[in-house]
């Protein structure tokens, strides 16, 4: 696991309410923004309701790491 997903998780998991993390500052960590998307997520996707976009890099991705 990389060092900023770990202090991503560290800052999720805070214990103290007044220093975890919320919504908005998960959305601006640095490893939160690595992977940029050329589409956006529809608000709301209901499993079996709403189609689910497929993001072929994210795919690739997991190949390279042994996941099929």
């Amino acid at each position: 696991m990389s060092d900023d997903a770990k202090d991503l998780i560290q800052k999720v998991l805070t214990i103290d309410p007044e220093k975890r993390y919320k919504f908005e500052d998960i959305k601006a960590h640095k490893w939160f923004n690595l992977y940029i998307r050329n589409y956006a997520i529809p608000p709301g996707i209901i499993i079996g309701y709403n189609r689910i976009p497929i993001d072929y890099n994210i795919l690739r991705e997991l190949e390279n790491y042994g996941f099929n």
